[in-house]
């Protein structure tokens, strides 16, 4: 790894992977991908912007001589950029592999950011979700779209076998904006009435140690990425010091974003199944690989505290 690209370079997180990869021994340049009206703001990262069509994006990866992509982008409420549940870009990740594709893409090492979504929640979905699980979403759902997102990444793999594509599931941020975090950092917790869910959640930190671990080893295929251990939901209100509200399981409705806007408890659409039946991810084939998060679930509630 010597020369990279970040995408998404402006968000929250890729900031964090940009400057993280800077560091590293063998990078000789770090560039940062950004839109219209976005800066990165770290020394050493040149900020090229680019228009979504990614026209440029060809011409720029010869120029530069990349031979790392590190794409942040994939997945806006794995990036620290929303609070608010976000639909994956399918579009701007079917762009980015028909540009890595080319014949004359110097790249070797594709790095992409996804989320832990992708895997089912619900009674009969197991708890502990593994990479080796086949996944299959329903029609024009949220996952269906990631899944729709990393199948042209899985493409890229098959079509140009001399790249090494590595799809990280990223489990629910904490320490940056987050639909899970979100709730944790309200006054008043949401609980459904009988129902106490293991959940998991990723320091932001680790977050960005695992996707730079996966890009400076060129690691390849699917990988979990969350911090250490699962938290119950009881605990992690005793440990906010917060005041579960007892809900029947009814989600807000219509009525989400007025409740969002003022604070106000509720059950958030899209996250009744996770508040009954919880949903943590294996982590056990990325430390196979060599990479430990560095925070327990303990840590990382303390960041969003």
């Amino acid at each position: 790894m010597k020369h990279v690209l970040v995408v998404g370079a402006a968000t929250p997180l890729g900031q964090r992977v940009a400057a993280r990869l800077l560091a590293e021994p063998d990078a000789e340049s770090v560039v940062g991908l950004i839109g219209p009206r976005e800066e990165v703001g770290i020394d050493g990262v040149e900020a090229v912007e680019i228009d979504r069509e990614l026209r440029e994006l060809g011409p720029l990866l010869a120029d530069r001589e990349i031979d790392t992509v590190v794409q942040i982008g994939l997945a806006r409420d794995r990036t620290g950029e929303t609070s608010r549940p976000a639909t994956a870009d399918v579009i701007q990740t079917m762009k980015l592999c028909a540009a890595l594709s080319a014949e004359t893409s110097p790249v070797r090492s594709v790095v992409a950011a996804s989320s832990s979504a992708a895997y089912p929640i619900g009674s009969d979905a197991p708890l502990l979700h593994r990479e080796s699980l086949e996944v299959v979403a329903e029609e024009d759902s949220a996952a269906a779209l990631l899944l729709e997102a990393e199948g042209y990444l899985r493409q890229l793999a098959e079509q140009r076998p001399h790249i090494n594509v590595a799809i990280m599931r990223l489990a629910p941020l904490a320490g940056l904006p987050g639909e899970l975090a979100w709730m944790l950092e309200r006054r008043f917790l949401p609980a459904v009435i009988g129902f106490d869910p293991g959940v998991q959640v990723l320091h932001a930190d680790d977050a960005a140690a695992g996707l730079a671990f996966a890009a400076t080893r060129e690691l390849a295929g699917l990988y979990n990425l969350a911090s250490r251990g699962t938290v119950y939901w009881s605990e992690a209100a005793r440990q906010l010091r917060r005041n579960a509200i007892p809900f029947l399981p009814i989600e807000a409705g219509p009525l989400a974003p007025v409740a969002h806007a003022l604070g106000l408890p509720h059950l958030p659409e899209g996250m009744l199944d996770l508040l009954r039946f919880g949903h943590t991810i294996d982590t056990t084939k990325l430390a196979e690989a060599g990479f430990e998060a560095a925070h327990e679930q303990a840590q990382c509630l303390a960041a969003i505290d």
